[in-house]
């Protein structure tokens, strides 16, 4: 699958007739969306076996943020999104753990935010709880999307479950995303918790 996005990159640079850039765009497009569910798979599958291991080493929380940024803010504007980054802690912070878990974590909380918002805005907040033995960081990512009915909100953390059947059909997805965030949360002693509500159908006016 590298091998097949590789090579589309390097034809996407050369001289191409508009139809034969639409076929090899769309090529890559469906390309890289079944890397993505590929890897969703393969990286649940490691973590029923037992399998996930941390790696820990001090960063800087602001390489995170300046991700985040780098990221959500361009895939915010092309949906029309307000996209926004509101931290407590101060700039020099550094933490001991898992960068990468934790990046994935927030990037696959932030990937549902954009795919189910169509309008308004996406927020993610940062704040700190400074204990004795250890300090605790809360991450928290808020939408405007569609939002989730109140008896489906424990069904979205099981694997391969979606919110709604139509859900799978309208958005794609293999519906792991969330189940590897929780279980990745677990495992670094954390946790993760919903609140939402389903968002009301426009109401049709008469005429």
């Amino acid at each position: 699958m590298n091998g097949v996005l590789g090579t589309a990159q390097i034809l996407l640079k050369t001289d191409l007739s508009v139809e034969q850039r639409k076929h090899l765009k769309t090529l890559y497009d469906s390309g890289d969306h079944m890397m993505s569910l590929l890897n969703e798979i393969l990286d649940y599958s490691k973590i029923e076996q037992g399998h996930i291991e941390l790696d820990s080493h001090p960063f800087p929380l602001n390489s995170i943020i300046g991700s985040m940024h780098s990221v959500y803010h361009t895939l915010c504007n092309e949906k029309g999104l307000k996209f926004s980054v509101y931290s407590d802690i101060e700039d020099e912070r550094w933490y001991q753990g898992d960068k990468a878990r934790l990046r994935q974590i927030l990037f696959n909380l932030l990937n549902n935010a954009v795919k189910f918002t169509s309008q308004g805005n996406i927020d993610v907040y940062l704040s700190e709880k400074v204990g004795v033995e250890k300090n605790t960081l809360t991450i928290r990512v808020k939408d405007t999307g569609i939002g989730i009915a109140p008896e489906a909100q424990a069904r979205i953390f099981k694997p391969f479950e979606q919110a709604e059947s139509s859900t799978t059909r309208r958005f794609g997805g293999t519906g792991l995303g969330l189940a590897i965030v929780k279980e990745i949360a677990l495992v670094m002693g954390g946790d993760i918790k919903l609140t939402s509500k389903k968002a009301l159908a426009p109401s049709l006016k008469s005429q």
